[in-house]
């Protein structure tokens, strides 16, 4: 997907933590493929006022007590990762094809759960503030926004089943020639 990336080139490279270094694909045999330029965590927000026992599980977002209140972000890798760790399926990344025929299953059983599918941040914020849902998949931004901004007392939780990561970076496509 990407072509390795000339270190030389990169003019700030030494001053990325190192910790975004070691983040799966930047540097492959190697060799650099991405610039990471921010990662964060995924998890589940919640109203306190409204969910008074904080959820612990991503299967807390399939909560029958939670049906049609509720609100899942509109990707597909976010959707299988929630619902393989939801079934115990403890690296959705590597999923077999049975289970990947499973989750589909119990996504495709469990869609009525969910109020709506959020699209952006906007989104997901706006379904909260309207009271439409009361708990999500999510970021820890996002909640803390609506504390901050919003004066609700919306609240983050990294599920016990592990949290999803993500890393958004850099790359250059094989296809591009190279110029200077």
């Amino acid at each position: 997907m990407y072509q390795p990336l000339d270190e030389s080139r990169l003019e700030n490279w030494d001053d990325i933590w190192p910790g975004m270094k070691e983040l799966p694909g930047v540097v492959v045999d190697g060799e650099i493929f991405i610039v990471p330029v921010d990662a964060g965590t995924a998890g589940i927000m919640y109203n306190a006022d409204e969910v008074t026992t904080p959820p612990t599980s991503w299967t807390d977002l399939f909560d029958p007590q939670y049906a049609g209140r509720a609100s899942l972000e509109d990707l597909a890798i976010t959707a299988l990762d929630v619902g393989a760790l939801a079934n115990g399926i403890s690296n959705p990344l590597e999923m077999t094809p049975e289970e990947l025929e499973m989750v589909k299953q119990y996504l495709i059983d469990n869609r009525d759960q969910f109020r709506t599918f959020w699209k952006g941040e906007a989104d997901v914020k706006a379904q909260f503030k309207s009271g439409e849902i009361v708990i999500a998949s999510g970021y820890p931004g996002i909640a803390k926004q609506l504390r901050d901004q919003d004066g609700m007392n919306v609240q983050f939780v990294a599920a016990e089943e592990g949290q999803m990561l993500w890393t958004c970076g850099y790359g250059i496509s094989p296809d591009i020639a190279e110029e200077n």
